[in-house]
């Protein structure tokens, strides 16, 4: 009898409970408004590492594409705050402190990456960013000297150029990885957008700022430090916003699944199975950086030759690298579908043609500002259909236990172009009798290096768009296991005619 009641009891509670389910099923939902969804979805604390991984490796790339082109308008301005001391030499080691520290960071990190995991490795880059910008923007030489203030900028750049290199191996294969896992169809368009779209825009966004400086604080000669000192350390902003989501950060799962079954390679099956992939990457992001660092270093200077303006004038002339925006997105939407590959090729065909037009048509640009800013453009809009691909091919075509070396070394040697470029760049236009001539060559030559790298994608480069990178993993393993296997057996070989010899004898 107790037992009965206690069961309807028991009934009696399960159908109460189920009564007021049902009445709050027939409640409409609270309504939750725009503001509370933006805050959960940037909230850091609740942040889930997929999306942590999405703003942490994307961000980064703001902080690189400023400080490559921050450094563009700065060569005008320094040129005249310290005419008597900012020369030639001055310049080219200033812009390539940038480049020898993003070099460093890109083959350093590159290897720290794949053996320590791409979350570690982004802090500590993103630490060194933050202590360069804080040493350049703070510069100052002893008892002020100008020798001095520019050695405490080189050396500032450096130090957040192997930031900045650190980033590209690190961010581009988690990109990579993460992307492979959600959508290998779709996988290069969102490498695309989450990279070099972004640093894309972030260049833009730099003359902006400095744009709007020159406004408050005037262009004459003794106004330009606040301007010069702000465009450079504001950067510092979003670099501390992307420590914070970093972390939240978590290696990829295909890195973490890799690092399970990890074990001994022979080099010989790397070399083997991607030697040549390496060279093509390698060879080809040395052409593109020779002619992009040329050109994103010297482009005001050019700027101000050909339409002989006022730093403001010169600083509005930028703002046309902002066409250049729409053809990065168009190139992201379009990798998968004609392939990387192809892309590549086409944009180092165009790229080349309108190098060869500028630098032949050159003397009668020289004066016409106009004319000069509409083929400008569309030399940079080429050029960006080499930028998207450069960027995905070698996060694509190499295993994820040396993915980030092999884009570390790849990216190293684009930066090695870029020094070979910029160093080079002032003293072939000085070469010449008159800079229009001068000038004049440097395109000519950068032509014929697209032409060069045209010829180098056909041969050297494979397309590996919509293939799977964890079956990508699965056939360097199996070729590892093939080697050892064969190395194996060739042993035990060696082994028996050594018995059957000593029974011989």
């Amino acid at each position: 009898m107790a037992e009965r009641e206690a069961k309807s009891l028991e009934q009696v509670d399960h159908d109460q409970v189920a009564q007021v389910v049902a009445v709050n099923d027939t409640e409409p939902a609270p309504s939750i408004s725009w503001y509370s969804r933006i805050s959960k979805f940037f909230s850091v604390k609740s942040l889930p590492s997929t999306r942590a991984n999405l703003f942490g490796c994307s961000l980064g790339f703001i902080s690189t594409g400023y400080q490559y082109n921050v450094i563009s308008l700065l060569n005008v301005i320094w040129s005249i705050e310290y005419s008597q001391y900012y020369t030639d030499s001055l310049e080219t080691r200033v812009n390539n402190a940038l480049l020898y520290g993003v070099l460093v960071g890109q083959i350093l990190f590159g290897g720290a990456a794949d053996y320590f995991g791409r979350k570690v490795s982004l802090l500590i880059t993103s630490t060194l960013v933050i202590l360069g910008v804080i040493i350049t923007t703070a510069a100052n030489g002893v008892n002020n000297s100008v020798q001095g203030l520019f050695w405490a900028i080189t050396i500032g750049r450096g130090l957040s150029g192997v930031g900045a290199g650190g980033e590209y191996p690190c961010c581009m294969p988690t990109n990579s990885e993460d992307g492979d896992e959600l959508s290998v169809q779709k996988r290069g368009r969102r490498i695309a957008l989450l990279g070099p779209c972004i640093e894309m825009v972030s260049e833009n966004a730099v003359t902006v700022i400095q744009i709007i400086l020159l406004h408050i604080f005037g262009t004459n000669a003794s106004q330009l430090e606040p301007t010069w000192r702000i465009s450079i350390g504001i950067v510092i902003i979003p670099t501390i916003l992307v420590f914070i989501f970093r972390l939240r950060m978590k290696n990829s799962r295909l890195y973490e699944r890799d690092r399970d079954i990890r074990r001994r390679f022979p080099f010989i099956v790397v070399i083997r199975m991607f030697g040549w992939r390496l060279v093509g990457t390698c060879f080809t992001w040395f052409l593109m950086d020779s002619i992009y660092f040329s050109f994103l270093t010297f482009g005001a200077d050019i700027l101000a030759n050909v339409t002989g303006s006022s730093l403001m004038h010169i600083a509005y002339y930028q703002l046309v690298n902002m066409a250049w925006i729409p053809m990065a997105y168009i190139a992201a939407f379009l990798v998968d579908r004609l392939g990387r590959k192809n892309i590549l090729m086409f944009g180092f065909f165009t790229y080349a043609m309108t190098l060869f037009l500028i630098g032949g048509l050159y003397p009668i640009l020289f004066g016409k500002p106009a004319a000069y800013l509409v083929l400008y453009i569309f030399q940079g809009m080429f050029q960006i259909l080499l930028v998207i691909p450069i960027y995905l091919i070698p996060s694509e075509v190499y295993p994820t236990v040396i993915r980030a070396s092999c884009y570390g070394l790849s990216a190293a040697f684009g930066k090695v172009g870029g020094v070979v470029g910029v160093q080079f760049f002032l003293p072939i236009a000085n070469a010449f009798s008159s800079p229009q001539s001068g000038y004049r060559a440097d395109f000519l030559v950068a032509g014929g290096i697209s032409v060069v790298g045209l010829v180098a994608t056909y041969f050297l480069i494979p397309d590996l768009s919509k293939v799977s990178l964890e079956k990508e993993d699965d056939l360097f393993w199996k070729e590892v296991d093939e080697y050892y296997k064969k190395k194996n057996q060739e042993k035990n070989e060696c082994e028996d005619e050594i018995r059957v010899d000593d029974i011989e004898l």
